[in-house]
C-alpha cells in the first residue's frame, strides 16, 4: 500500500470522526475550560508520537528481516484476498488475546489503565496509551505477521482498518452500520459497554469475532440497548484522571 494513500484515509478518518466529536457541547467545553485534559492529552500526543516513530523504525527491521523468507514466497502464490483475510484474522486474535490479558493481569493492568480512566467518551481515547505497551504490542504483531510470511500489503490493510475502527468506535456520535455489520464490526455501542466500570468484555479491535468464539461479547441489548449504553457513565470506579508522566510511571509503583 503506498503510503500516501494509507496517510489520506487515516487523515480523512481523523477529520471525520475528530470533527463528529467536535459537533458536541461537552467535548467542546472540555476541552477549552479543563487545563488539566489539555496538558493530558499534550502529554498522549507527544508520547504517541515517540512510540510510533520508534515502532515505525522497528518494523522496518522486521520487515527487511523477513522480506526473501519462504513463507513470504508461499503467500505470493494464493489469492490476495485471501492473504490479506488470514492475516486480518491473526492479527485479530493477537489483539483480543493481549487486550483481554491486560485486563485480567493486575500489573499488565497499569500499561492499559491509561486508556480507561477518562470521563469523557471521545476519541482523544485513541491517545491514552502507553508508550511501552505499544511498542511492544506492535513490535510483537509484526514479527508474528511478517515471520509467517505475509506481505506488507496484508499488514498495512489490517493496520488501517484498525486505526479507522479505533477512531470510530471511540467517537461520542450515536453511529451505526446496521444490525448486521454492528454484529460483526466493533461499533461505538459495543466498545462503549468495554469501557463502563461494571462490565468486563468486548475485547475485539476490529472485529467482534474472538469476543464471540471466547463468550466475552455483551451486546448492547443486553443491558437496554443503545440509547442506554450511551446514558452510561465511562470510567474506572474510584480512580481518577492522573498526570501524563504519573500515568507513564505507573508500572513502576508498588502495587
Amino acid at each position: 500500500m503506498e503510503p500516501w494513500f494509507f496517510l489520506s484515509i487515516a487523515g480523512v478518518a481523523v477529520v471525520v470522526f475528530v470533527g463528529l466529536d467536535l459537533r458536541a457541547p461537552a467535548f467542546r467545553a472540555a476541552i477549552a475550560t479543563d487545563r488539566h485534559l489539555r496538558l493530558r492529552n499534550a502529554g498522549y500526543v507527544v508520547g504517541n508520537i515517540v512510540s510510533m516513530t520508534a515502532l515505525a523504525i522497528i518494523n522496518a527491521r522486521v520487515v527487511a528481516l523477513f522480506h526473501d523468507t519462504p513463507q513470504a514466497g508461499w503467500w505470493a502464490t494464493v489469492p490476495v484476498i485471501i492473504e490479506v483475510a488470514c492475516a486480518f484474522v491473526i492479527a485479530e486474535a493477537i489483539n483480543w488475546f493481549s487486550h483481554w490479558i491486560k485486563h485480567v493481569r493486575p500489573w499488565l493492568w497499569t500499561f492499559h489503565i491509561q486508556h480507561h480512566v477518562g470521563r469523557h467518551y471521545d476519541t482523544t481515547l485513541t491517545l491514552h496509551t502507553h508508550g511501552v505497551d505499544v511498542v511492544i504490542s506492535g513490535a510483537a504483531m509484526s514479527f508474528v505477521l511478517f515471520g509467517a510470511g505475509f506481505s506488507k500489503l496484508a499488514v498495512d490493510v489490517f493496520v488501517l482498518s484498525y486505526f479507522v475502527t479505533n477512531l470510530y468506535k471511540h467517537c461520542h456520535a450515536h453511529m451505526s452500520l446496521g444490525a448486521v455489520l454492528d454484529k460483526i464490526v466493533v461499533g461505538p455501542a459495543y466498545h462503549r459497554i468495554h469501557h463502563t466500570p461494571d462490565v468486563r468484555g468486548n475485547y475485539g479491535s476490529v472485529l467482534t469475532l474472538f469476543d464471540v468464539a471466547f463468550g466475552t461479547a455483551v451486546w448492547p441489548a443486553r443491558l437496554g440497548g443503545d440509547e442506554a449504553i450511551y446514558a452510561r457513565d465511562v470510567g474506572v470506579a474510584g480512580v481518577a484522571e492522573g498526570t501524563f508522566t504519573s500515568e507513564m510511571l505507573l508500572p513502576l509503583r508498588p502495587r
